[in-house]
């Protein structure tokens, strides 16, 4: 293991038994609770209530980050995360004692959302505070298939208690392995680098825009998060308002979770043996080609198929395997040439205001069209495959700008200005 996945001397001890364990279990308790918030919700108010919890999640999410930023400023992000899985933990168990109503239903629907958005990043924020650079190069493929394997396991265990449980009963389960996770954050080693300098004060909205025009993979990258937020978001609308459609109630929840299992187990092999190995083989900007264009393709099989709920089930398993494997690696990669001081300030922009204002307009969208034909599955496989097109179309012009900022970057030395002390390595280079 320590020879196929390249951890060097001191370094099991940190990535495996400390991150890669953090994140199995974070992860696992998200999606047991993802589990029960998708069962409840398609059981009680339906798939019309989607668009208000897609919405309420997102402008929840920015006063929530905001929160958790302040508090990792003051406190430290170690700390801070400590702080986020105690009300992950608490806040299931408080919605457990609640009455089923649809009032309670969409709001577990809305603190999954949220607990999702704000653990995993403070997670990575953290890693890359304790490990270096170089570490970060050969260790975070290993801590990421941890986190895909703990979506097999927490699909697993959503599954198995299914059997013996009501639905119900999964905020409990999610909550008691979200209270490990907070014990197991105080084995994990390392201390936290802290950064250098003072933080910039946030840039005024016309600045922003002129850097973002004058910089072309930037405004690339921006619009690529745009457009594939909204097509992954009318891509699951379409996936669970057709299971809601196709199976009885009762039926709904068990299926779920098998699925979710079968998911999380292909985005687990596609993690280990395609991801990385597609990446380097091909390169980052024809990897980032790969997911829009097999969403496209099965997308547009949901057209020819009619909606039917078979290829509707390709299509997510499509997402499945590639969300959290290729998309996620290339995701992180394009912004590798962009400066330092550039990627600081524009990446929480891009990924975080930018993404969540993406989600609040299609939510909006789902939400206008709620009872019309435009919501059935043949309707919204063909939106699904506009936008598909769109994204696909925007990342082949990323190519370009991509290696003219990466050619510039390696020409004056700029990646080797990074915490790590060590140099930047010929593999990193290549």
């Amino acid at each position: 293991m320590p020879r196929f996945f390249d951890v060097r001397g001191g370094e099991g001890r940190v990535a495996l038994l400390g991150f890669a364990a953090l994140l199995l279990l974070i992860i696992t308790g998200h999606t047991v609770l993802e589990a029960a918030r998708d069962a409840l919700l398609l059981t009680g108010p339906g798939p019309r209530a989607l668009g208000i919890v897609y919405m309420a999640i997102a402008v929840c999410a920015w006063p929530a980050a905001a929160l958790v930023a302040r508090a990792g400023e003051r406190f430290g992000t170690r700390r801070s995360l400590g702080g986020t899985l105690a009300v992950a933990a608490a806040l299931p168990v408080t919605l457990f004692v609640v009455p089923a109503t649809t009032a309670s239903a969409m709001t577990i629907y809305v603190v999954s959302g949220l607990i999702g958005s704000i653990v995993v990043p403070q997670f990575w924020m953290l890693a890359g505070k304790v490990l270096t650079v170089a570490q970060s190069r050969r260790l975070f493929g290993l801590i990421a298939a941890a986190g895909v394997l703990g979506g097999v396991l927490g699909s697993g265990v959503a599954a198995a208690v299914l059997l013996a449980l009501p639905v119900k009963a999964l905020l409990l389960v999610s909550a008691s392995v979200f209270m490990v996770a907070g014990v197991a954050l105080l084995r994990v080693g390392g201390d936290e680098r802290s950064d250098r300098g003072r933080a910039r004060p946030a840039a005024a909205v016309v600045e922003s825009a002129r850097t973002l025009r004058d910089q072309p993979l930037l405004s690339r990258i921006a619009l690529s998060v745009v457009v594939s937020t909204a097509t992954l978001l009318v891509l699951d609308y379409c996936f669970k308002s057709t299971v809601a459609r196709s199976l009885p109630p009762a039926q709904i929840a068990p299926f779920v979770a098998r699925y979710y299992l079968a998911l999380n187990g292909l985005s687990l092999v596609v993690q280990l043996l395609l991801g990385s190995a597609v990446v380097r083989r091909m390169g980052v900007t024809a990897a980032i080609l790969l997911t829009p264009l097999l969403l496209l393709l099965g997308a547009a099989g949901v057209v020819v198929a009619g909606g039917a709920m078979g290829a509707v089930l390709v299509m997510k398993a499509i997402d499945g395997g590639l969300r959290f494997s290729i998309h996620r690696i290339t995701g992180e990669l394009i912004y590798l040439p962009v400066p330092a001081r550039l990627r600081q300030r524009f990446k929480p922009l891009i990924d975080g205001a930018l993404a969540r204002a993406s989600q609040t307009v299609t939510g909006g969208a789902l939400l206008a069209l709620g009872g019309t034909w435009v919501l059935a599955p043949r309707p919204l496989a063909v939106v699904v495959t506009a936008l598909a097109a769109v994204w696909l179309g925007i990342a082949v012009t990323m190519r370009r700008p991509y290696m003219d900022l990466l050619r510039g970057a390696l020409s004056t030395g700029a990646l080797h200005a990074q915490y790590s002390p060590e140099p930047l390595d010929r593999e990193s280079a290549k």
